[in-house]
């Protein structure tokens, strides 16, 4: 079982060693981690965060998520190193660009998006020739030298033990809802290549809403809701995403026994805090516009006030609120009041609304899942921080007759500190499907089957008719996966004593109702609507070739071949694709098995 195996291998490893947790949000990001002695049992007073960023006036856990380049494309600049004045000169004299909210550019195609939020971000700039995974990787490259500081300078024994277990880290990466597949495979390269370890088996992936929930299951505040087979929500509003999870808790929430099941798929929306702040900047440029506060560094400064002042602030009761602008005049065509650049309330509710609107939305459905009534709600991240959204979200659970809580502990430590705890404790056994998962195939023609006619075929090494592209279905939308199981198919395939035995599976999702029979129609160069390709499977016969008796006659070619039928092994269930490939010989019950590698396109 996949618990059993991570409780073994932390309580008792033979080495010491260091798990870090990186969050790397849209706006900000943040760094915990646990240092595990020999023979020693984790304990969660262990965890660490990283609170003395370079540059900062004031530590703090979060750190921004900026990346600043020279002409030269060269990453020069990180996090809060402008707030440095001779590295804010240099930005400003060599005109170094910043890089910002590149997080949202590696998302998934298919996430859900706001209309009025699509226009919002922005992209690489034009004139930097790099790539998002460019970004990632200067920038934990960063968060590594860092780690490193971290470790020797706040430990007694610091160098001795980053020089003892640096090569071997474990390195807990977590990303919002639905992240999966090739978006966690370009993270984990860029993870690679910044040197945080070599070994990719090493990379973990967890996501916020989940990370943030053990971490607040961990501090006792939510406690009182934790009995077994009640049910409860996650929101975890951040920078760029609104990750909404639901789980059913399966046992008690006594010491190290709490168990999660996911009741239903996890949402993610691209909706979070930023756009509230573009929002904002574009009504800022256009009442600033032919003013002498119409320039780059009096924006972004009014910005800046915005985003640590004025938005968390507004509770939706005063008339307006006030930005400085740093010169005593009244404008008030401009909304310029006595030095002020003053936003109504009317105004400040504009700029939340689409943000409101996705949040409430993706709460109904979450509340409204039959048979599973989800009367309790934890809302976290960055974003539960604003007195105004929180109070809307808290009107519509009243009118709903659903509980929800803001606790108190630092927003920006749960993720990270989740992060940890997820990685030295099981508590999650189950999640649930999103989409209907398969493997691609081959089925042997039938002349008879109406749905194979006029579909081109092959012909396999046993001189066989094969029909391709058979959507073989091992996990159906909306069904709980439990994270000890594995979902398989049986494949059958014939080979010769010259060919390869290295086989390659596609395994597909299939995001709406019932699935089809075939990916594509007859004749049709494209899948239908609605395949997501996930990940290709491959994995080496050549063991199962070799225990197997060749077949009675010769192929087409005259050659002796053998059939062999094979059971694609899948956990689907965990943050992460795992699988294996499973024969067993018509004389012996115990199976053979060969690891299969996960590979991304």
């Amino acid at each position: 079982m996949i618990r059993n195996r991570r409780e073994k291998r932390v309580r008792y490893r033979s080495k010491r060693e260091i798990v870090v947790c990186i969050d790397i949000g849209t706006t900000f990001s943040a760094v915990s981690m646990s240092i595990l002695e020999c023979g020693q049992p984790p304990r969660n007073s262990n965890i660490q965060e990283i609170t003395r960023w370079p540059g900062q006036n004031v530590p703090s856990i979060k750190v921004p998520s900026i990346v600043w380049y020279n002409a030269e494309e060269v990453a020069k600049a990180f996090g809060s190193d402008d707030e440095d004045c001779l590295i804010l000169e240099k930005i400003e004299n060599e005109h170094w660009t910043p890089v910002v909210w590149w997080k949202l550019l590696i998302r998934p195609g298919h996430l859900q998006f706001l209309p009025a939020l699509q226009e919002a971000i922005p992209g690489l700039p034009e004139h930097l020739d790099i790539k998002v995974e460019d970004v990632f990787r200067h920038y934990l490259a960063y968060i590594r030298s860092q780690i490193e500081r971290h470790i020797i300078d706040s430990n007694a024994n610091g160098r001795e033990i980053w020089e003892d277990a640096k090569s071997h880290m474990t390195i807990v990466l977590t990303t919002p809802n639905g992240w999966e597949g090739i978006t966690q495979h370009r993270m984990r390269q860029a993870a690679m290549d910044a040197d945080l370890t070599k070994d990719g088996a090493k990379i973990k992936f967890v996501t916020e809403a989940e990370a943030s929930i053990l971490y607040l299951a961990q501090t006792g505040k939510i406690d009182g809701w934790l009995h077994r087979n009640n049910y409860i929500a996650m929101c975890d509003c951040g920078g760029g995403t609104i990750d909404i999870t639901a789980y059913k808790v399966s046992a008690s929430s006594s010491p190290g026994k709490l168990r999660l099941e996911e009741i239903c798929y996890p949402r993610c929306c691209i909706a979070g805090s930023v756009f509230v702040n573009r929002m904002a900047e574009v009504w800022i440029r256009d009442r600033l516009k032919n003013t002498m506060f119409d320039d780059e560094v009096s924006i972004k400064r009014l910005l800046v006030s915005f985003e640590k002042s004025s938005k968390p602030s507004f509770d939706g009761e005063k008339p307006y609120v006030n930005l400085a602008l740093g010169a005593y005049m009244t404008e008030r065509a401009k909304d310029i009041h006595n030095g002020n650049l003053r936003i109504s309330k009317k105004e400040m509710v504009t700029f939340f609304e689409p943000c409101r609107q996705a949040i409430i939305q993706g709460l109904e459905e979450i509340i409204s899942i039959p048979d599973k009534p989800v009367k309790r709600i934890v809302f976290g991240g960055g974003f539960a921080n604003s007195k105004y959204l929180f109070s809307e979200v808290r009107k519509w659970a009243e009118t709903k007759g659903v509980e929800i809580a803001r606790p108190d502990d630092p927003l920006e430590k749960s993720v990270t500190n989740g992060g940890i705890h997820w990685y030295l404790n099981s508590t999650i056994v189950g999640r649930m499907a999103k989409f209907h998962y398969g493997i691609e195939g081959d089925a042997n023609f039938n002349p008879a089957d109406p749905d194979m006619r006029g579909r081109e075929t092959l012909v396999d090494m046993a001189g066989e008719k094969k029909v391709p592209y058979v959507f073989f279905v091992i996990v159906k939308k909306d069904t709980t996966i439990s994270v000890d199981k594995e979902a398989s198919a049986w494949f059958y395939r014939a080979f010769t004593d010259d060919c390869d035995k290295t086989v390659s599976l596609v395994l597909w999702a299939y995001r709406w109702g019932v699935p089809p029979k075939f990916m594509k129609k007859p004749g049709a160069t494209k899948l239908d609507d609605g395949f997501l390709r996930i990940c290709t499977v491959k994995g080496d016969l050549s063991k199962f070739y070799d225990a197997s008796p060749y077949h009675e006659s010769l192929n087409p070619d005259g050659k002796m071949f053998k059939y062999l039928q094979y059971e694609a092994c899948l956990m689907l269930g965990d943050t992460e694709v795992r699988a294996r490939l499973k024969w067993r010989s018509e004389t012996s019950k115990k199976p053979i098995y060969c690891e299969a590698s996960i590979g991304y396109d």
